[in-house]
């Protein structure tokens, strides 16, 4: 079967510029044949044609594929950035709540410290206090010593 370039052009839904731009890369001007004032492409030679188109096709999918691709990944990217600056923050929150609660810690256990210690000697006080009258004239020390 025999294709004009027209004919040619509109199967593969291209401009008949364009097609004959690409028989002209690949080398077929000078086996095209001439019918009734058109250049006539056999099988062979439409063929070529059209997988040569289908080749740029393929490689523009290719290409719009890693160019998504790409795009993809720097979104990706982007939105684990902000993740990891996010965290970063959390941990800078949680370092300071935690010095804080251990400051807190500590001043409660010297307040507790100093409140035993308040009340061992208000103990030994009473204690001291509490003598009976006997124990002082002999001086048998404290009650807590009996």
């Amino acid at each position: 079967m025999e294709y004009s370039i027209k004919d040619l052009a509109e199967q593969v839904g291209v401009s008949k510029q364009a097609i004959s731009d690409k028989i002209k890369k690949l080398g077929l001007q000078n086996d095209l044949t001439r019918k009734a004032n058109r250049f006539v492409l056999n099988e062979t030679q439409a063929n070529l044609v059209k997988s040569a188109f289908q080749n740029n096709s393929q490689a523009q999918t290719q290409s719009n594929f890693a160019n998504q691709n790409s795009d993809l990944l720097y979104d990706i990217v982007k939105t684990l950035q902000s993740q990891l600056e996010e965290k970063d923050k959390q941990i800078a929150y949680y370092q300071e709540e935690n010095r804080r609660l251990s400051d807190m810690a500590a001043q409660s256990q010297a307040l507790h410290a100093g409140t035993i210690q308040t009340q061992l000697l208000s103990d030994d006080n009473t204690r001291t206090e509490k003598q009976s009258f006997w124990s002082r004239i002999f001086g048998k020390g404290n009650v807590s010593d009996e």
